[in-house]
């Protein structure tokens, strides 16, 4: 991966994790990221052990809704450019009968 790819890549993590709440950021970033075992992540959230993994797959949804709506709205922008360079380019055709 280039710096390039790897600096963008953080960004977005740092965009999708902002629109989660505390908990969620604690618990994904605990897990995947520091690597965190279930039982430390209870003592630091103050939850059963047995609870982690279901708040993990609260917080693992909650995220991939968040990151579902952001590769829609990166879409709807390329469509609508797409669109628009379109419609450019056909205003230098032909005129309509």
């Amino acid at each position: 991966m280039r710096q390039e790819e790897i600096l963008e890549a953080y960004q977005r993590l740092q965009a999708l994790l902002a629109h989660l709440g505390e908990r969620d950021r604690i618990l994904l970033t605990e897990k995947y990221l520091k690597e965190t075992s279930d039982e430390e992540i209870a003592a630091m959230l103050g939850i059963k052990p047995q609870c982690i993994r279901v708040y993990l797959a609260r917080a693992r949804r909650r995220a991939a809704f968040y990151y579902g709506e952001e590769i829609d709205a990166e879409r709807k922008k390329k469509h609508k450019k797409a669109g628009e360079r379109k419609n450019k380019e056909g205003e230098g055709g032909a005129a309509a009968p």
